[in-house]
């Protein structure tokens, strides 16, 4: 989280914009002790050496917290509905928000090797799988084995090229994720992809 009185990090305008014009509003928050956020700080470099390494990090637990608190802060300020999206790590750290009130789900380079999906994987709520077919984390192949295991309604989308950072294809995934957020609160247009 940001510290009080600090403006939250800019985002893509295009992207902002546009999902403030369907009346979507987004929380995006660094975890505790990471960036400018209160909390202890965390060597990140050795953190994320060690998440690679083992596919765990000693602050897993306070990460999934900070997760958590984010979506009781949202809940209680925002009522509308909820959509959790997550990248990475954040992808499986999103599922410690999950209750009945979250509506659909954005899973960007899940770490299906590293960590369970089962919960998010087994919700019947639309789910909106991004990944890249040069992704150091798993291959397309293991997460198109997974998303085809997880319950309906899901849509999948693989980005020719695309390795774990998205460097290059930033465009379209912004496009493919705010098309699935836009179709998934406002019940407006079809899938942006197949299943």
């Amino acid at each position: 989280m940001k510290r009080r009185g600090e403006d939250p990090l800019p985002a893509s305008p295009s992207v902002s914009l546009g999902l403030a014009e369907e009346g979507i509003v987004t929380l995006r928050f660094d975890y505790s002790g990471v960036g400018e956020s209160d909390g202890a700080a965390v060597d990140v470099v050795g953190a994320m050496a060690q998440f690679w390494a083992t596919g765990r990090s000693a602050h897993d637990p306070r990460m999934l917290d900070d997760v958590r608190c984010a979506a009781e802060w949202l809940r209680a300020h925002v009522r509308l509905p909820l959509v959790l999206a997550g990248y990475s790590f954040g992808a499986h750290a999103m599922q410690a928000a999950l209750a009945d009130d979250v509506v659909a789900a954005i899973l960007i380079s899940p770490t299906i090797r590293h960590h369970d999906f089962a919960l998010v994987g087994g919700l019947p709520i639309p789910k909106l799988i991004v990944y890249g077919d040069n992704d150091f984390t798993a291959t397309a192949e293991e997460v198109e084995a997974w998303v085809g295991c997880a319950a309906r309604p899901r849509t999948a989308h693989r980005i020719p090229g695309g390795q774990h950072f998205y460097k290059g294809c930033e465009e379209i995934l912004c496009r493919v994720c705010r098309e699935f957020l836009i179709a998934a609160v406002t019940g407006r247009g079809a899938s942006p992809c197949p299943s």
